[in-house]
């Protein structure tokens, strides 16, 4: 249990906000709301839109979908897009998707250029087995001009949605999701993977071209956990990588889920549901 002399004689928010990430961690919702009260009684202090999200963030990770719109709606100041994507994360993980419709649609309204909110609805559209909205609503993010036209694919995490293009190589990752993908070319490799009519994997020179290699990745290097992978790619993705993510999908036992121009594929078990 928190108790006062955890906390300095003299703490500031920022004294709170590291106590509160603590408790979101750890999931400690009763320690998160004492210190809160502790915050506001005993010492004066107001919250910001920060510590908000730290206490949105909380509830979220613990399941009280509830608990956050409440706290959003009543909010004092203005609530942040993260405020928003938080919620919208959390509906995503604890897979309620008519809340998240409402959400979404929130923020497409109050933040007309985030490209994060499609995303994430699709991802959860596709986890619903409802493909044809998960197109319908990549399809409005293109004409709307929020995705990018040339070759770029976009992940969600937790969340948050992360985007890979080809000439953007200015990710502080950047090492660690190429050594990720290189793992995973490995043991494509391993399992005698012929993508190409020379026979041989994409090199490290051409696999920065195949935007989607490089969200798998990222999803690999950081969702241990989670038994499937959702990526919305702009462009149609070539025959290499798709027989390559097939084969990533059979010998790392994870579902992967690739929205394309030409619509969605699930890959599972070295098969995917186009059937090619």
């Amino acid at each position: 249990m928190l108790t006062m002399d955890m906390v300095s004689k003299f703490p500031n928010l920022a004294t709170f906000k590291v106590i509160l990430s603590a408790c979101g961690h750890a999931g400690c919702v009763d320690d998160a709301n004492a210190c809160v009260n502790a915050m506001r009684e005993l010492f004066g202090l107001r919250a910001d839109t920060e510590l908000y999200d730290c206490v949105i963030d909380l509830l979220g990770r613990t399941g009280r979908l509830d608990d956050v719109e409440e706290k959003i709606s009543l909010m004092p100041v203005q609530p942040r897009l993260e405020s928003w994507l938080m919620l919208l994360g959390a509906c995503s993980n604890q897979a309620d998707l008519q809340r998240g419709e409402y959400v979404a649609n929130q923020v497409f309204e109050m933040f007309l250029e985030c490209t994060a909110p499609y995303v994430i609805l699709s991802n959860m559209y596709v986890a619903a087995g409802r493909d044809s909205d998960a197109e319908r609503l990549l399809s409005r993010m293109k004409e709307k001009g929020l995705m990018q036209s040339g070759e770029c694919s976009y992940i969600e995490v937790d969340g948050v949605v992360k985007k890979f293009s080809c000439d953007d190589r200015s990710d502080p990752q950047e090492q660690e999701i190429h050594d990720e993908l290189g793992r995973l070319e490995r043991l494509a490799a391993d399992a005698d993977f012929k993508a190409t009519s020379r026979g041989d994997v994409a090199s490290d020179n051409t696999s920065c071209y195949h935007t989607e290699r490089l969200a798998i990745a990222f999803g690999f290097s950081c969702t241990v956990h989670k038994s499937s992978l959702f990526v919305a790619k702009s462009a149609q993705m070539c025959s290499e990588c798709h027989v390559f993510l097939k084969i990533v999908s059979k010998v790392c036992d994870k579902k992967i889920i690739i929205s394309d121009s030409t619509g969605v594929h699930r890959m599972q078990d070295g098969a995917c549901s186009c059937a090619n």
